[in-house]
């Protein structure tokens, strides 16, 4: 099993790099692009995560479209479901997570295809919609996207967050809350950390070297780069890693990273911003590259 997963982790990030290099190329539209995938094989959550999101952008009055293949089910035909018709399909039709998926959102619109490329064409000409949900998006890297959520494994996924300062600990109480049981912080200072009265302890930048080879995604909460070379050699290519600060955006703990999926410090701060603008203006804005980008213009011109 540890082979296979060897196996199938080269040909990803062979893969990935390729797509990186412009060696092989995406086919881009017209339309905003939110994919959801999981990073290793196994649940992840991926279907709620995608309930959850239209459910949020359809009470802000954004259309959403689910593009999903319709994993095992029977027919292999295109089925581009609109709202008045969701509920002529069947399960062999469109696939159990698809059905159930239906069954969740009233209003939603939906296309099913293995070749996901082509049932957003269809989306775009056919339906009445704001924004594409590319649902599994992780295995078509050949389509260009605006944002990538991806979904970790809670129940195996090594997490290490570098600092405890105030941002540091709303990270780890967010992991906890979440379910997720691996999750380790570093400081240089022994700080307590109480989780329902109990109190754990972050742990010595000393000991931290064992934690670094078995990661999974590591956070950097501290203003520099906490690790020296040495360190961060030790650290795999699919390690994601991520920093939560946004100026500038390759910070120097980022920059180590060449071949590493990244998180910029960006999204933190997107993320923190989407629940006041709702309380003010009721609703919540699609999130996109070219928004990223006026915001970084602008923080720029801040000189923050």
């Amino acid at each position: 099993m540890m082979i296979l997963q060897l196996l199938i982790n080269g040909v990803a990030l062979l893969r990935n790099k390729l797509y990186q290099l412009n060696i092989l190329s995406k086919q881009s539209f017209d339309i905003p692009i939110i994919s959801i995938g999981n990073i290793s094989m196994g649940g992840t959550g991926k279907t709620p995560m995608v309930a959850w999101l239209c459910q949020e952008l359809m009470s802000s009055n954004i259309k959403p479209c689910i593009i999903t293949r319709g994993y095992k089910r029977k027919s292999s035909d295109m089925i581009i479901v609109d709202t008045a018709q969701k509920n002529k399909y069947t399960v062999d039709d469109v696939g159990d997570e698809p059905f159930d998926l239906l069954k969740k959102l009233p209003g939603i619109s939906m296309v099913v295809h293995k070749n996901k490329a082509e049932a957003i064409k269809a989306a775009i000409n056919v339906l009445d919609i704001d924004v594409i949900i590319l649902d599994d998006g992780f295995q078509s890297l050949y389509i260009s996207r605006d944002i990538d959520i991806a979904l970790l494994n809670h129940k195996n996924k090594n997490i290490l967050i570098l600092g405890f300062g105030g941002a540091s600990q709303a990270i780890y109480y967010g992991f906890f809350f979440k379910g997720y049981k691996n999750v380790s912080v570093f400081n240089r200072s022994k700080k307590a950390i109480n989780i329902d009265g109990a109190n754990k302890y972050t742990k010595d930048y000393s000991l931290i070297n064992s934690y670094l080879i078995k990661s999974d995604l590591i956070i950097n909460t501290t203003p520099t780069n906490p690790l020296s070379k040495k360190q961060i050699n030790l650290i795999k290519k699919t390690t994601i890693i991520s920093d939560i600060v946004y100026q500038p955006k390759e910070t120097l703990f980022l920059k180590e990273f060449k071949f590493n999926k990244k998180i910029y410090g960006i999204s933190m701060l997107i993320e923190q911003a989407l629940p006041c603008f709702k309380q003010w203006f009721g609703f919540i804005p699609v999130v996109d590259e070219a928004l990223i980008k006026k915001l970084y213009k602008k923080i720029k011109w801040l000189k923050l």
